[in-house]
C-alpha cells in the first residue's frame, strides 16, 4: 500500500471522527436558543400571570400547561419522524415557538395567554427533541458521549442565563414584562433563521438497512431501552425534590435565601460536562453510573441532616457533578442501542421520561413534605437514588448490554 493511500485512509478516519463540524456547532447554538427561550419565560412568567390575574393558581397554571403540552408532544414524535424529515420537524418546532412569541406580544388576556403557553410547550417539545436528534446524528458514534455532553452543557447555561435575562428585563415588575415578550420574539426569529441555515443530512430509512440493522432498530422498544429510560425517570424523580422544594425546605430550617445553591450546582454541572470525555476514558461507564447514583444518594441524605446554608452550598458541588455526569451517559446508552433512523424516537422517549419524572416528582414530594415533613422527602430521595445504583449494578452483572 502506497504512502499516499495510507495518508488518505488516515485523513478519512480523522474526518469521520471529527466532532466540531459546522453542522454540530450550529445545532448547539439552535439548541441553546430553544432552551433559553423556554427558561427565560418558564421561571418568570408566573410573575406576569399573578399580576395580570391576581391569582397564584393562575400563575402556577401557566407553568403546568406548558409542561403538559411539551410532555404530550413528545409522545407523538415517533409518528412525526416517520412522516417528515428531521429538518422539517425542527422547522415545525421553530415555527410554533415563533408563533407563540408573536401571540404573547399581540394577543393577550387570561385565556389567550394559556393558549400561547400550550402552543409554546408543543413547539418546545418538538424543537428540543429534533434539535437533540440533529446533535446526536451529526456526531461520530465513537464521540457521542462527548457530543451529547456538550449539548447538555448548552442547556445548563440556558437554565442559568434565561431566568436572569427575564428578571433583568422586567425588573421583577409584571407591568414591564412586555420587554421579556419582545426579547422572546427576537429569540424566535433567530431560532428560525438558524434552522433555515442548518444543513441536515437525512436520517437513514429503515428500508435501506440490513436485516441485522433492522433488528437493532427494533430494540428501541425492547426491555434494554426501557431499562435505561426507567433509570432516567428515577434520576429525574429524585432530583425534582431539590428543584421544586429546596427553597421551602431552607426557609423551614431558617437558612435564608439559598439561590447560591443553584448557581454552585450549575457550575458543578458545567465542570462535569467539560471533564466527561477525560473521565470516560479512565473509568468505565458502568462504574460512573453506579458512582453517580451513590453520590446523589449521599447528597440527598446530607441535605436532610444539614442545618447550615454554607454546608448546603458545598453539597451542591458533588450533587451537580454527579447529576451532570449521569444524565448524558444514560441518554447515550439509549442512543447506542438504536440506529440513526430511530434516534428521534429514542430522544423523545428519554426526554418524556425526564419531564414525567420532574412533573410527577414535584407533585409527590410536595404531598409527602406537607404530610410528614421535608426531612423525610430528602431521606426518601436518597433511598430512591441508592435503589437506582443497586438496580443498575445487579442488571449489569446479568446482562452485558447494560454496561
Amino acid at each position: 500500500m502506497t504512502a499516499r493511500r495510507l495518508e488518505g485512509i488516515y485523513l478519512e478516519a480523522m474526518l469521520s471522527n471529527k466532532l466540531w463540524t459546522k453542522e454540530y456547532i450550529l445545532a448547539l447554538i439552535i439548541s441553546f436558543m430553544i432552551s433559553i427561550s423556554m427558561n427565560m419565560l418558564f421561571s418568570t412568567i408566573a410573575l406576569y400571570g399573578r399580576g395580570l390575574s391576581g391569582s397564584d393558581v393562575y400563575a402556577g397554571l401557566l407553568a403546568t400547561v406548558f409542561t403538559l403540552a411539551a410532555l404530550a408532544s413528545r409522545g407523538f414524535m415517533g409518528m412525526i419522524f416517520r412522516h417528515f424529515s428531521l429538518k422539517e420537524v425542527l422547522l415545525l418546532g421553530a415555527l410554533m415557538t415563533l408563533a407563540a412569541a408573536i401571540g404573547y406580544l399581540f394577543w393577550q388576556g387570561l385565556t389567550a395567554l394559556l393558549f400561547w403557553r400550550m402552543v409554546h410547550g408543543v413547539g418546545f417539545g418538538i424543537a428540543s427533541t429534533a434539535g437533540a436528534t440533529v446533535i446526536s446524528s451529526s456526531v461520530p458514534r465513537t464521540r457521542m458521549l462527548e457530543g451529547v455532553g456538550y449539548s447538555g452543557l448548552s442547556m445548563v447555561l440556558a437554565m442559568a442565563i434565561g431566568p436572569s435575562m427575564g428578571l433583568s428585563l422586567c425588573q421583577s415588575d409584571w407591568q414591564l414584562y412586555q420587554k421579556v415578550f419582545v426579547a422572546n420574539l427576537g429569540l424566535g426569529l433567530l431560532l428560525l433563521g438558524g434552522v433555515c441555515l442548518l444543513k441536515i443530512k437525512p436520517l437513514a430509512q429503515e428500508e435501506q438497512l440490513s436485516e441485522q440493522e433492522k433488528a437493532q432498530a427494533d430494540t428501541v422498544w425492547k426491555a434494554i431501552i426501557i431499562f435505561f429510560v426507567m433509570l432516567g425517570l428515577i434520576m429525574a424523580f429524585a432530583q425534582s425534590s431539590v428543584s421544586t422544594l429546596l427553597s421551602v425546605y431552607a426557609l423551614d430550617k431558617k437558612m435564608g435565601n439559598v439561590s447560591m445553591f443553584f448557581l454552585v450546582y450549575a457550575g458543578a454541572v458545567i465542570a462535569s460536562r467539560l471533564l466527561l470525555p477525560k473521565i470516560s476514558k479512565r473509568v468505565s461507564e458502568k462504574n460512573i453510573i453506579v458512582a453517580c447514583f451513590v453520590g446523589l444518594s449521599l447528597c440527598f441524605i446530607a441535605i436532610a441532616v444539614n442545618d447550615t446554608a454554607y454546608i448546603l452550598f458545598l453539597i451542591a458541588i458533588p450533587y451537580g457533578f454527579a447529576g451532570g455526569l449521569l444524565s448524558p451517559i444514560l441518554q447515550v446508552k439509549i442512543l447506542q442501542k438504536v440506529t440513526v433512523a430511530r434516534q428521534g424516537s429514542a430522544n423523545a422517549l428519554y426526554y418524556a421520561a425526564f419531564d414525567g419524572g420532574i412533573g410527577l416528582g414535584a407533585l409527590t414530594w410536595s404531598s409527602i413534605g406537607g404530610a410528614v415533613g421535608y426531612v423525610f422527602v430528602y431521606l426518601l430521595s436518597g433511598v430512591l437514588a441508592a435503589a437506582g445504583a443497586v438496580i443498575y449494578f445487579q442488571a449489569s452483572r446479568k446482562n452485558a448490554d447494560t454496561t
